[in-house]
């Protein structure tokens, strides 16, 4: 995908979502199934023994649609804890973010994503970069991060706990590039590195001669062209 169509994509930005009190909202859908209950018992009832103004088939179905109603309004009601939100969609759009907290109503047709807002730890791995003087070291960072936006978390990047671990990798890395020793130890660390780089070079050199040693030994006894006792091959 070419810049030009990332660029144009609708930008989704967080607004509040409408929700009310659930609990008239939950008051509203106990009195829907007790009238239905109340209509159904009518309509059971043997005709002439209740002074009902409606025929039993009516009854009974006006006792199903406030079943309905009520159970349609119940589905409405849900529990926003501290420091979560929750998402509302309504047949794929957004329709806001709910950030009110305790027992609410919202649209029972909307789809609800709930996201936590709490502050999250974050350590990066250990990374090997080069500094301002083209010196290698090694840095790794500790970040706390929350959400701020909802609506961009959700909607502008794929999985954003991945995509923050990502990004600060790449502002670690960006920040190591401009490190530098200050002046009055630069000159002491460069040659502190000069003389470890020394250092490894002989060790390396070392450890050269003596595997070469080593295997000239072994070759020697293989072909049994010379037989060392234990001593002479120590003083070799």
């Amino acid at each position: 995908m070419s810049a030009r169509k990332i660029s144009s994509a609708k930008a989704y930005l967080e607004f509040p979502g409408f929700s009310l009190n659930g609990w008239p909202m939950l008051f509203v859908t106990v009195g829907l199934w007790v009238a239905a209950f109340y209509c159904a018992r009518l309509a059971m009832e043997p005709a002439g023994t209740s002074a009902r103004l409606l025929s039993a088939d009516s009854l009974a179905g006006i006792a199903l649609f406030l079943v309905a109603l009520g159970s349609l309004i119940g589905r409405g009601l849900t529990i926003i804890r501290p420091n979560d939100a929750m998402i509302l969609l309504f047949f794929g759009a957004y329709h806001g973010t709910v950030r009110t907290i305790g027992f609410r109503w919202c649209n029972p047709l909307a789809k609800r994503t709930k996201i936590s807002l709490k502050a999250r730890n974050l350590v990066s791995d250990q990374l090997k970069v080069n500094d301002k003087r083209g010196n290698p070291i090694e840095i790794a960072a500790v970040v706390v991060w929350r959400i701020a936006d909802t609506a961009q978390a959700v909607f502008e990047v794929e999985n954003y706990d991945n995509y923050v671990r990502i990004q600060i990798e790449s502002a670690v890395r960006h920040l190591a590039s401009h490190l530098a020793y200050a002046p009055e130890i630069a000159q002491t660390m460069l040659r502190r590195q000069q003389a470890e780089a020394v250092i490894s070079a002989r060790k390396k050199i070392v450890q050269g001669a003596v595997s070469m040693v080593e295997m000239a030994l072994e070759q020697l006894s293989a072909k049994k062209l010379v037989d060392l006792d234990p001593e002479r091959r120590r003083a070799r």
